[in-house]
């Protein structure tokens, strides 16, 4: 089912999984959102939190082995929203992150959808 609304939030994904990237990119777009972005290791991650046209970023905290930390802060620092994705013991993420929802891989489209209602990206 396609989100119908008057407006289309970005989204920026950073993903290091090819399949996962794509299967989130098709979800993202079920839910009514254009993909700004999709990336899969920390550098170009870190170029597109700085550089991104989005009001959301969805980001998987381990890229290829280099943990996503810094991407998050850019991302605070700009005042863009994010998602969590990993499938990451709950305890080995520090708490500085924990505020933000969570989506566990593999991606369920339901909760994504839950984790955007809970930032108001969408309705």
């Amino acid at each position: 089912m396609l989100l119908v609304s008057a407006r289309s939030p970005k989204v920026f994904i950073c993903e290091d999984d090819f399949l996962l990237a794509g299967a989130l990119s098709d979800a993202v777009t079920q839910l009514g959102c254009t993909v700004a972005a999709c990336v899969g290791n920390i550098d170009s991650a870190l170029r597109e939190a700085v550089n991104a046209d989005c009001e959301l970023a969805i980001v998987d905290l381990d890229l290829r082995g280099v943990m996503a930390y810094e991407v998050l802060d850019t991302l605070t620092q700009r005042g863009i929203l994010y998602i969590l994705a990993s499938s990451a013991n709950e305890d080995d993420i520090p708490v500085k992150y924990m505020h933000a929802p969570r989506v566990i891989k593999p991606y369920a489209l339901e909760s994504l959808r839950q984790a955007m209602r809970a930032l108001a990206i969408i309705d």
